[in-house]
């Protein structure tokens, strides 16, 4: 990011925050007009529906994954649980490597590079440790991708009562990513 991108974003946020201070309110709904009218916060939401539907996707699918690999019984429990260690280990790396070097929008891009290097693995591997294994890196990626994405776009939105409304928007309309991805799954299904 150069010189004069960075001086662009500055000032869109300084923009932000001198329309909030305008109103010596404690809500301005200008600020809640502003929310709606943003295309940058329509973004981010698109991002999160996807994001938010492959997380949803592996919490309810995995264990099913797991369970189709033998007749383990009660160890498909056990063996549902180290990919989503192996996220946690990752969700802490990309946090802090984000967070030190004040940059969210490459990490964010690689962890979902990695999400989808998992799932393309997945795709193709047909051995069952192979199988195991690219669900683990699909795991690594998509969890560690969410919370680069929120803090990215509560530090790119200003204005006091514009950040906490579109915190909520962003929140309320990404849920639907859990209700976009069964349905692909269905139509794909019957196809």
């Amino acid at each position: 990011m150069n010189i004069c991108e960075k001086q662009h974003l500055t000032n869109l946020l300084l923009q932000d925050e001198v329309i909030d201070n305008r109103d010596n309110c404690r809500l301005s709904w200008r600020q809640v007009l502003y929310v709606f009218i943003d295309w940058r916060i329509y973004l981010y939401v698109l991002i999160c529906i996807g994001n938010l539907g492959l997380v949803k996707y592996l919490s309810t699918y995995f264990p099913s994954l797991v369970e189709g690999f033998d007749s383990l019984g009660v160890k498909v429990h056990l063996m549902v649980a180290p990919p989503y260690a192996c996220a946690f280990v990752c969700c802490l790396l990309a946090s802090y490597s984000s967070s030190r070097r004040n940059e969210h929008g490459f990490h964010l891009m690689f962890c979902l590079l990695v999400g989808l290097l998992g799932f393309i693995l997945m795709v193709t591997l047909t051995d069952k440790a192979a199988l195991y294994v690219s669900s683990c890196i699909a795991c690594c990626g998509v969890f560690s991708a969410f919370p680069l994405l929120l803090s990215w776009f509560t530090k790119n939105v200003g204005g006091h009562t514009k950040k906490s409304i579109a915190i909520g928007f962003f929140m309320g309309i990404g849920q639907l990513g859990g209700v976009v991805l069964p349905i692909v799954r269905l139509i794909l299904h019957c196809c």
